[in-house]
């Protein structure tokens, strides 16, 4: 559905950028494009990244269409560390919010359903419930008790079974829809200090507290500011309107911090946590036009924090 797979989709919207992007404008009729800023399609920029090099290491030419911001929805891909041992992605992405999509701004609204399976994460099968064309072999590998395995590739092994598409059955066509629409909270943070991205070679800037300037969370900028210098407090103060589209959690292993940028900060609460487990609640920064929100970045606010800040819920069309 314009870019972002229905089966995984509160995970899709995580998307991020690698580098600065700008929004993408259609060489077709205003009326006529399906560009939305909620979508990656509806910008122009590098998404990628090679994961197995070094900041230093990377160049034009190594850059693969591999993007951290999906690793949640691909828990079932067992991972690869530099010693080729497989291991596994603990970054969860919760459902919050109910979303529907229409074509156009006041159309019929359809529902959209994340797959159970790939949402809960469903790890263990028996024997009896495994569904058709899969099995499961233990397997005495670090951290991983189970693999599966599907008939039609034999070779490639998985976390957890997953929805395959049956071949006797045409896939469902593409659905180009300009506006998501959801029921959500809405909370207002301040803008702190601009800091370099570790995961990306974007900008990003810390979020706090209004009241207490106590650290919130952080934004990884899509265009705004681009042009900001790290360490920057040029924008301290700014109030930025965040919206809930999901929540999140991921374990304190080094394995991990790859996808967030807030990972080494002192401040950050994942590895002081006694579940060793850092939650969080993904927002999206908006800005509004005619009724419509339209996607300035995407970020995490700390779970107690969001939770203990003063929200709303509205009703929210995304454009």
């Amino acid at each position: 559905m314009s870019g972002l797979p229905q089966m995984c989709f509160d995970a899709a919207l995580l998307w991020q950028p690698w580098r600065v992007l700008s929004r993408r404008v259609s060489s077709y009729q205003a009326s006529e494009a399906v560009l939305p800023s909620w979508s990656w399609v509806g910008w122009a920029g590098d998404f990628s990244k090679a994961p197995s090099l070094s900041y230093t290491q990377k160049t034009e030419s190594s850059f693969i269409s591999d993007s951290e911001s999906w690793r949640s929805a691909a828990g079932y891909m067992p991972e690869v560390n530099n010693a080729g041992q497989r291991s596994y992605c603990s970054w969860r992405t919760i459902n919050t919010v109910e979303w529907s999509y229409s074509l156009t701004q006041f159309s019929t609204r359809e529902k959209i359903t994340n797959s159970p399976i790939i949402s809960q994460q469903i790890h263990d099968y028996d024997g009896k419930s495994l569904p058709l064309g899969w099995s499961k072999f233990t397997t005495s590998e670090a951290g991983i008790e189970h693999l599966y395995y599907h008939k039609c590739d034999p070779s490639q092994p998985f976390q957890y079974p997953v929805p395959i598409q049956d071949e006797n059955i045409n896939p469902t066509p593409p659905i180009s829809a300009r506006y998501l629409h959801c029921s959500t909270f809405r909370s207002f943070l301040r803008t702190g200090v601009r800091f370099r991205s570790p995961a990306s070679r974007t900008i990003c800037v810390d979020l706090l507290v209004p009241d207490t300037s106590a650290w919130a969370g952080v934004l990884r900028l899509n265009h705004a500011l681009e042009d900001a210098t790290e360490g920057s407090d040029e924008s301290f103060g700014e109030t930025v309107e965040l919206i809930e589209i999901s929540a999140g959690s991921v374990e304190d292993r080094d394995a991990e911090k790859q996808s967030f940028e807030e990972w080494e900060k002192e401040i950050c609460l994942r590895s002081r946590s006694s579940r060793k487990l850092y939650e969080f609640y993904n927002v999206l920064w908006i800005s509004w036009k005619a009724g419509v929100a339209y996607r300035n970045a995407l970020g995490r606010v700390e779970k107690h924090v969001w939770e203990g800040l003063n929200k709303e819920r509205i009703d929210v069309v995304l454009g």
